[in-house]
């Protein structure tokens, strides 16, 4: 029997230790070299679906999840202010030479970043704290890094087995069709999510797309004074908002469709259907309040936060009055326009839905694609344009997760969800090509947007949390264990 099977069924045996053995196995994980010899993926996997079969709550798992990687990182950390560059001739590190100098480079390169970043990379997570202490960051500000880290790390490691083990100690069948059905949303999402990342690739500046459109758009009086008023320059390089204007005209083209084929077609309603039908056949306790909980993520009520606190930073920090403005009229539309679509086409939500608003789109969706998409553009912006693309994806999770809640909970279609998104995407792309002008000179640094995030990140969970008990009983979920 190897060290791993062997501490999973001790674990097994012994559930009363779980927490605390997934506790010190996250140390571990994170721990200056330790993490690369012991197996921890597979441990905590393995742990976390114990915990999920057994039924130990899941805010205990994250809980011991989150401590012990703060703990291992910060022995780490400490370890690094200790030694200094003496920790170069200490068994064990003093056999990866090469892994220290790529550690140090990297965070030279990335700064509190790498913190952040080192976290999900696989060779670099066991050694960027050492480095960090090493090089003598504040350790205030390593706590800060490190805690977001954490925080996010936590859930991605322990969730998916946690939900194995919950599934395996659930009696029920698995419903019917329920493989080829999840076959076909992934299939989906994967084509929309491939279509993006290849109209991106070739719509960014020196792509393909982009040089004959620009190379196209000369050709006319008419759109070359257009391009000349609309793009961005900054250091004698201009950048025209191409594949914002293109989003501008696919977006609504699409969410005008998809009202037509709602409005006046038939068997897009039985697809409705049968995706409900779907979610309601693997509704579970335990999705239900998850779902509950990152449906907030689109209350208009958060939102306001949302888009308040990005107005605040983009006014304090990037003193930019047109980036202001921009986002204000962004996030008061995306509200507004909604509304009004809602009441126009009324369509009716499903059967037992616990609003009374008609559905079509989905508010929750089109205001988490707007604020996302919005924060995500000014901080590409930044970047190199061949790198712009991992920070949409990133971006991406967050309406798309709120959009699959809000099918699961019942109270919308998937098309309400996925015109939802065409619209957020729409005013997304509006606002970028009105704010391009003004687009001169970089909002802000890296510390700036990354402290955002944080706030965010932070009041995002004082707000989950206040509100989760209403929430819960808004939708009929129960509080699982919670």
């Amino acid at each position: 029997m190897s060290l791993s099977e062997s501490v999973l069924a001790w674990m097994a045996a012994n559930p009363d230790g779980l927490v605390l053995g997934i506790l010190l196995l996250s140390m571990i994980e994170s721990l200056a070299i330790a993490g690369m010899i012991v197996p921890g993926v597979v441990l905590l996997l393995g742990a976390s679906g114990v915990a999920g079969s057994v039924g130990i709550p899941i805010w205990q798992v994250l809980m011991a999840g989150v401590i012990g990687a703060l703990l291992g990182d910060g022995i780490s950390f400490l370890l690094g202010r200790l030694f200094h560059e003496r920790i170069r001739t200490l068994w064990p590190l003093s056999r990866y030479p090469k892994l220290l100098d790529q550690g140090e480079a990297f965070f030279r390169d990335h700064g509190g970043k790498s913190i952040l970043i080192g976290r999900f990379v696989g060779p670099l997570r066991a050694i960027i704290p050492l480095i960090a202490g090493m090089m003598g960051m504040s350790g205030t500000r390593f706590l800060v890094f490190n805690l977001i880290s954490a925080l996010g790390w936590a859930p991605l490691y322990l969730l998916p087995g946690y939900g194995i083990g919950l599934s395996l100690g659930d009696e029920r069948e698995v419903p019917e069709g329920f493989y080829p059905t999840l076959l076909l949303l992934v299939a989906i999402l994967a084509g929309l999510a491939a279509l993006f990342s290849w109209l991106h690739w070739h719509v960014r500046p020196q792509g393909r797309l982009y040089d004959w459109l620009e190379k196209h758009g000369r050709r006319s009086a008419l759109t070359r004074l257009w391009l000349q008023r609309m793009a961005s320059e900054r250091h004698g390089q201009r950048e025209y908002p191409l594949p914002s204007l293109l989003l501008a005209i696919f977006s609504p083209a699409a969410f005008a469709l998809l009202a037509l084929l709602v409005s006046h077609g038939h068997r897009i309603w039985n697809w409705n259907h049968w995706v409900a039908d779907w979610f309601q056949q693997i509704d579970t306790p335990m999705l239900r309040a998850a779902a509950a909980l990152f449906t907030t993520l689109g209350d208009p009520a958060w939102l306001y936060v949302a888009f308040g606190l990005m107005v605040a930073t983009l006014w304090l920090a990037a003193k930019h009055r047109a980036a202001v403005v921009t986002v204000l009229v962004a996030g008061i539309a995306t509200h507004a326009t909604t509304t009004l679509l809602k009441v126009w086409l009324a369509i009716p939500r499903p059967e037992g839905a616990p609003l009374e608003s008609a559905a079509f789109p989905s508010g929750h969706a089109a205001g988490a694609t707007v604020w996302a998409g919005l924060l995500a553009s000014f901080i590409a912006r930044e970047q190199a344009s061949e790198h712009r693309w991992r920070i949409y994806a990133v971006a991406a999770c967050i309406p798309l997760l709120t959009g699959l809640t809000r099918i699961a909970l019942g109270v919308h279609w998937w098309t309400d969800v996925v015109a939802g998104w065409f619209w957020g995407l729409f005013i997304v792309a509006c606002a970028r090509v009105l704010f391009s002008p003004w687009d001169r000179r970089p909002l802000w640094p890296s510390h700036v947007w990354l402290r955002l995030l944080g706030a965010t990140g932070v009041a995002w969970v004082l707000y989950a949390v206040v509100r989760l008990p209403a929430t819960l009983a808004l939708y009929g979920a129960i509080a699982f264990q919670f």
